[in-house]
């Protein structure tokens, strides 16, 4: 993967996975991610509005096609990719979003492993916090 030389601007990152499983947990990675100086692209937010499809409050006249397509673009845009996998569980959605970061060339990172999925954890680099993964991006 590339490595992130830390320029004029903060390391950008997009969250992916499983947003409706351990909500707690993705808000402890968003605040880290902020806290650890990373701009967030996407989501813009974990307040989400319960539904079929996430979304964060005023995204109502977005269609669910128009939502994914606005996350992967930050994907594409992102200098990392964090993998939010509670338990180890990945919905379609999340595989989907790996496949299309790592066919872009991002290093994912996550804290928890990949249940089931060995073809698709090889992409995902496991990490003991959001700093960790920050060290190893700079080197």
């Amino acid at each position: 993967g590339t490595s992130f030389s830390s320029g004029d601007r903060p390391p950008r990152v997009a969250i992916v996975g499983s947003f409706t499983r351990d909500t707690e947990g993705l808000r402890r990675a968003y605040q880290e991610l902020t806290l650890a100086g990373c701009q967030v692209i996407s989501p813009r937010g974990v307040d989400f509005d319960t539904g079929k499809f996430v979304r964060l409050p005023g995204e109502d006249m977005l269609s669910a096609n128009e939502l994914e397509r606005a996350h992967l673009s930050a994907i594409v845009m992102s200098d990392f990719v964090w993998l939010h996998a509670p338990s180890g569980y990945v919905g379609n959605a999340g595989y989907f979003e790996i496949g299309f970061a790592a066919a872009h060339q991002k290093v994912i990172f996550s804290k928890n492993d990949i249940d089931g999925e060995p073809t698709i954890a090889q992409f995902v680099r496991l990490v003991t916090s959001v700093f960790e993964g920050l060290l190893k991006l700079q080197k």
